[in-house]
């Protein structure tokens, strides 16, 4: 019985241990690369990124062979890849006849086989990656033609003219270049890809002082084009330098367009990631394409500053990736190693059981084994508690899993309510770009992406009027509208998705032009939504129309749309809140028609679907004229004057005729901007903006902003309303209320809509007030305007200080401010010792901060302003006959008549004497 017990042990033992150590892996595949150059900036990058994405996979094993740029090289390596039976082959070539054959040889043997960035003479591969080279040789021949009016000659620099890439790029750009006359190629030179070669075959072409365009097939060519130009003084300032690869790091190309080296470069994605990924769906016998072409980009000063900002947090992101990926790999390790001790364990403890039953049986043979099994549960006992210290630290290790999670909903539950911010940072590039308007095709991709933008952001709009209609706090704001012209602008946003899908898009217009009483905004959401519902279930080739038809006593509205129509059961239920409709009719959040007729109906009005199913829908909304029916309790009237006025792109209202002020920074006089914002990406990119005219100082909420005004002279601030710790309201009112600061303007920035929120902006005491997302000209002007505007009232103050104080064209509060020291001024008139020091203690306020706000209203530094007004107060009394110029001297406190004379003559240039004989005669 001992020895079966032990026979069993032992099987015990050697099946756990065989468990132990069987890996939970699966199959390994392994990857072959063959890069025909590893050392240039480009190459790197896509071998790093073919590293990292295969870092993501526990069963890729990646081996990558460089073939330093010699063909014959190339074969023999891919020769000895296949030899080592790798499980899938990716060809970097470096010429396409020479890898032609080794790559057709790997394929009929049965190993897929993927193509990166250049192709071979013969379509016996499985994938092709790449960017599509003709398109870049096509974009660039587009810029240039719209770069330049001007007959320009164009030498083009080939990279190895046996590569693919160098074959398409020079098709694509001589199909595309011959569009604009004016650009003639002149001449071509081979760089090999190489920034040297292309240097000295640049440097030694015999016409190059008659060529004032450079396209190079890459970056570093046309980096070394450039170098050679310079070394031979050649005007490069005149001259356009086209490369292409957009790297990014300061010897890439996207550098070299900031440090306006380049003109402009053509993005040209690597693809390493994506062989990876597209490598594992074969391996894993998932669908792929035969080729998959990469989208390229052109990168100018316009946008390689925003790239290089946004590749900076992509590395950190990667960085942080890689610090999570080394984490979970020790975490594995741990796992790994943990589940070995409980093998071991639970090894023990069958030992533990058997030994017992051995112990049963052999009790009474021997006093030595009841020795041994006491030692042995003593470390079995040991074992149990560290088991027990184990499953305590897993307990720890998950709770704090519990509270990662927890603070990852908050932060998605954060996102949700700040989604305004960085649709700031989205729509105000892309109408920045839209007004350069030099590239038309690509306007009208532009066009799109702040269209969508726009509908994101009216969806978000949408939820926030959705919680406000129920919790009853919608109210309309009512002004006389132009119905028609409203209707013209909401139709003119579809046309371009009308071009696009061939639709048959009409507008029905009476003659003479309707006005109505409604809230223009709410009423605009309701007709985009209609509208937009019409365009999502309109086939391509069907009509829209859009009908106005005027009654007596109201306006009808209806969209028509020939598309698959609803039927009766769905169309009883499409105004009910949150329904989506079923089968083909599923879509949208269920919010857009409920929010509609809730807006409609707080008009007094009515919205009417008709449907027939396969025929098409129209949906009609009428309107009261008058506005008698509007007399509620939730509806406000806009008064006339406010009407009248422009609306700007943010719903903010601007006087009619107030023209933008463009010109600042005149002279030495320099302006200190304060921006006050707690998100890291909107405060960066106004920081970013504004750099470029201003010193810009920055705070992420209104406690820090505060404490910075104590230290820095500040001259503008521009503040974000919903901050933590103190909000822009709060901070507006406190700096508005602060005798030392209350001259300094501010302009608020909220993601908070609604008319309520402007008023109490501007009850405050704000200067101005805009909605995010906003227009970046447009806060820029508002800034300018500001400055502007105080620039003017210094000057008209030191023009005019010997009229009334009254008189000048400063606010309420400088007005404010000015009285009262004037009044400290005369309580003090006849002490020739008056110090700022002393008016500062009068009126409560620290000598530094009385300095740079009478500096910033007046234009005068202190002392010279104290003087200034001493000679006017002595001006009536040289008029008087009865006081000589001693006695008015010390009357208005100047140390000596002498004195006295010097300070007149120097703001008047006429003397004390002079003056009053020229007023008495």
């Amino acid at each position: 019985m001992v020895r079966v017990a032990s026979k069993i042990c032992i099987f015990l033992f050697i099946s756990l241990t065989v468990l132990s150590c069987t890996s939970r892996k699966g199959k390994v595949f392994t990857i072959g690369f063959s890069q025909c150059i590893g050392d240039d900036a480009w190459r790197k990058q896509m071998i790093n990124e073919m590293k990292i994405e295969a870092s993501f996979y526990d069963n890729v094993n990646l081996i990558v062979e460089d073939a330093k740029g010699n063909s014959e090289l190339q074969v023999k390596q891919i020769q000895g890849l296949l030899n080592k039976k790798v499980d899938l082959l990716i060809i970097s070539p470096n010429e396409s006849k020479p890898i032609t054959s080794i790559a057709q040889k790997a394929y009929k043997q049965g190993i897929p086989t993927i193509l990166i960035d250049r192709k071979i003479d013969s379509d016996e591969y499985s994938v092709f990656i790449g960017a599509d080279n003709y398109a870049i040789g096509k974009y660039a021949a587009i810029f240039l033609g719209n770069a330049s009016h001007e007959k320009r000659n164009v030498l083009e620099i080939w990279g190895l003219e046996g590569s693919s890439p160098a074959r398409e790029r020079h098709k694509g750009f001589i199909d595309n270049i011959s569009h604009f006359p004016n650009f003639s190629l002149t001449g071509k030179v081979s760089g090999h890809w190489l920034k040297g070669d292309a240097f000295q075959q640049v440097k030694s072409f015999k016409h190059l002082n008659q060529i004032q365009v450079i396209f190079a097939h890459n970056d570093e060519m046309a980096l070394g084009a450039y170098e050679a130009c310079k070394q031979l003084k050649m005007d490069t300032k005149n001259m356009i330098f086209l490369g292409v690869d957009a790297l990014q790091g300061t010897k890439g190309g996207i550098h070299a367009v900031i440090d306006h080296k380049l003109t402009a470069t053509m993005l040209y994605p690597t693809g390493g990631g994506k062989a990876i990924q597209v490598a594992l769906q074969i391996l894993e016998h998932k669908d792929f394409k035969k080729e998959y072409l990469l989208n390229t980009a052109l990168v100018d000063s316009l946008n390689a500053q925003i790239l290089q900002l946004q590749s900076v947090q992509i590395n950190d992101y990667l960085g942080k990736i890689e610090n999570q990926q080394f984490k979970l790999k020790s975490l594995d390790n741990k796992y790994n190693n943990q589940q070995t001790l409980l093998y071991f364990t639970i090894i023990l403890m069958g030992l533990a059981f058997f030994l017992a039953i051995m112990l049963f049986f052999a009790y009474n043979h021997t006093k030595r084994i009841l020795f041994e099994l006491k030692i042995k549960n003593q470390k079995i006992d040991q074992q149990r508690e560290k088991l027990s210290q184990q499953r305590e630290q897993l307990v720890i290790m998950n709770e704090k899993i519990e509270e990662v999670t927890a603070q990852k909903l908050r932060f998605f539950t954060n996102v949700s309510h700040e989604l305004r911010t960085p649709l700031s940072l989205l729509i105000s590039p892309l109408e920045k770009l839209l007004e350069i308007n030099k590239y038309p095709e690509m306007n009208r991709e532009l066009v799109v992406m702040k269209n969508n933008t726009e509908r994101l952001l009216r969806l978000i709009s949408q939820l926030l009027d959705f919680r406000k209609i129920e919790d009853e706090m919608m109210k309309l704001y009512v002004q006389q509208v132009n119905i028609v012209s409203l209707i013209k602008n909401t139709k003119a946003a579809f046309n371009y998705q009308a071009h696009i899908k061939e639709i048959n898009y009409q507008l029905t217009i009476p003659e003479n032009e309707i006005d109505i009483f409604c809230d223009e905004d709410k009423m605009e959401k309701v007709f985009l939504n209609l509208i937009s519902n019409a365009f999502k279930f309109t086939k391509k080739g069907g009509t829209i129309r859009i009908d106005i038809t005027e009654k007596k006593d109201e306006v009808q509205i209806s969209i028509s749309d020939s598309g698959k129509g609803i039927d009766k059961e769905q169309l009883a239920k499409i105004f009910d809140r949150f329904y989506q409709g079923t089968g083909d009719y599923s879509s949208g959040t269920g919010i857009g028609l409920n929010l509609s007729k809730e807006y409609v109906e707080l008009h007094n009005g009515r919205i009417i679907a008709k449907s027939q199913p396969e025929i098409g829908s129209t949906f009609t909304v009428l309107l009261k004229k008058g506005k008698e029916h509007l007399e509620k309790d939730y509806i406000s009237f806009i008064p006339d004057s406010v009407s009248n006025s422009k609306k700007t792109g943010n719903g903010y209202l601007m006087p009619e005729g107030s023209e933008p002020l463009v010109s600042l920074n005149e002279g030495d006089y320099e302006y200190n901007l304060l921006v006050v914002e707690d998100d890291d990406d909107m405060r960066e990119y106004l920081k970013t903006q504004f750099k470029k005219d201003y010193t810009v100082f920055v705070a992420t909420n209104g406690n820090e902003a505060y404490q910075m005004l104590k230290d820095v002279e500040i001259n503008l601030i521009v503040c974000d309303v919903m901050m933590p710790e103190m909000d822009g309201f709060e901070f507006c009112r406190i700096v508005k209320n602060d005798l030392a600061f209350s001259h300094i303007p501010v302009i608020l920035l909220t993601a908070l809509s609604g008319e309520d929120q402007l008023i109490k902006g501007l009850t405050i005491g704000a200067d101005d007030y805009l909605y995010k997302p906003f227009n970046y000209k447009h806060l820029q002007l508002k800034v300018k305007n500001l400055l502007q505007l105080k620039k003017k009232f210094r000057e008209s103050f030191k023009n005019q200080f010997l009229g009334s104080y009254n008189e000048t064209e400063l606010d309420s509060a400088d007005k404010k401010f000015i009285g009262k020291v004037t009044k400290v001024l005369d309580k003090y008139i006849k002490d020739s010792e008056i110090s700022i020091e002393k008016i500062s203690a009068d009126l409560g306020i620290s000598r530094i901060h009385l300095y740079r706000k009478i500096k910033d209203i007046t234009g005068y530094s202190p002392s010279e302003f104290f003087k200034s007004y001493k000679i006017k107060k002595s001006l009536p009394l040289l008029l008087a006959k009865n006081l000589n110029i001693s006695e008015i001297a010390y009357q208005c406190g100047f140390s000596s008549p002498a004195y006295y004379s010097k300070c007149f003559k120097e703001i008047l240039n006429i003397s004390p004497t002079e003056y009053k004989l020229s007023n008495t005669k």
